[in-house]
């Protein structure tokens, strides 16, 4: 028989914040803080048994919205308290006219996240793959650039440098630009990651003359293993082989390291990153997708 636990979702005082981040620490890495935490508060004993917020901060040009974060309690799932805690944050994002609010980050397919978002009225919005390649793959991306460029006759004298956080100003300006976020924040987080002598080797820049058209950023995941944590172009580089010039030049970088594989993820909307990524036999190693709630 399920248990009947008795609890009231109000908004958390700020000596509670300390509690709540304690519940979610993941909101101290976002570029802004939350204007407020809402609490679900156990009826019997004032104890906190589930967390809510939001991040005032417009993450998704398509889906424009907040992102948001619940946790519960283990003991306390599947009793209506995550949605109770969506209802509040779905009221407090509509106040602002911010018509969607955002899942944190993209779940598993069938994972407990995947299907309480679903249970809670989230439709997913943007699937995100993971992908493995294993030492062969260098030169199939090798010979499907060298093809692409002869096919397009594109003679353009692209070069790759290495991202430096001593001369990197025209990098921390396109981060800024795709992330939203200032500057010196950019630059202080390029910074920081490009500290990883690892990271620094995978990590390299795509100019053509003066003009930085994108850089990538490869670091080690937990298994050891190179991945591009992300990477970033013009905007209006469209059709150019820049993409597959820096994801190469990650993969190639990654075996004459002494690796075996390297990861990298695209999201369902890059068609050509999942077209590079079949002639590839690249192995799907995750399949998960991100959510968006509308509120208006």
């Amino acid at each position: 028989m399920t248990q009947q636990v008795e609890y009231s979702v109000r908004p958390a005082a700020p000596h509670e914040w300390r509690h709540c981040l304690s519940f979610i620490p993941e909101v101290l890495t976002s570029s802004n803080l939350p204007e407020v935490f809402f609490i679900a508060e156990k009826s019997s004993t004032n104890n906190i048994i589930g967390v809510a917020c939001i991040v005032p901060h417009l993450r998704d040009v398509e889906f424009p919205g907040f992102p948001c974060f619940i946790r519960v309690l283990n003991e306390y799932c599947r009793l209506g308290i995550g949605r109770a805690l969506v209802k509040e944050i779905a009221k407090h994002v509509s106040e602002w006219d911010v018509p969607y609010v955002l899942s944190w980050q993209s779940y598993p397919i069938l994972s407990q996240q995947h299907y309480f978002l679903s249970k809670a009225g989230f439709e997913p919005y943007l699937s995100l793959y993971s992908f493995e390649v294993d030492r062969a793959s260098a030169h199939i991306l090798l010979r499907l650039l060298d093809k692409y460029l002869s096919r397009k006759n594109d003679n353009t004298q692209y070069t790759l440098v290495a991202v430096k956080p001593t001369a990197m100003s025209e990098e921390v300006k396109l981060y800024s630009q795709h992330f939203l976020v200032s500057y010196d924040e950019s630059y202080r987080k390029l910074e920081a990651m490009l500290k990883a002598e690892k990271t620094s080797q995978l990590s390299a820049s795509i100019y053509l003359a003066d003009r930085c058209l994108g850089f990538i950023v490869g670091i080690l995941d937990q298994d050891g293993i190179p991945k591009v944590d992300f990477w970033v172009t013009q905007k209006n580089i469209v059709h150019t082989p820049v993409a597959l010039i820096l994801l190469s030049y990650f993969v190639k970088n990654a075996y004459d390291m002494g690796y075996l594989h390297a990861r990298f993820e695209c999201n369902d909307k890059a068609r050509s990153t999942l077209n590079v990524a079949k002639r590839l036999n690249a192995r799907t190693i995750l399949h998960s997708q991100s959510f968006a709630l509308p509120t208006l």
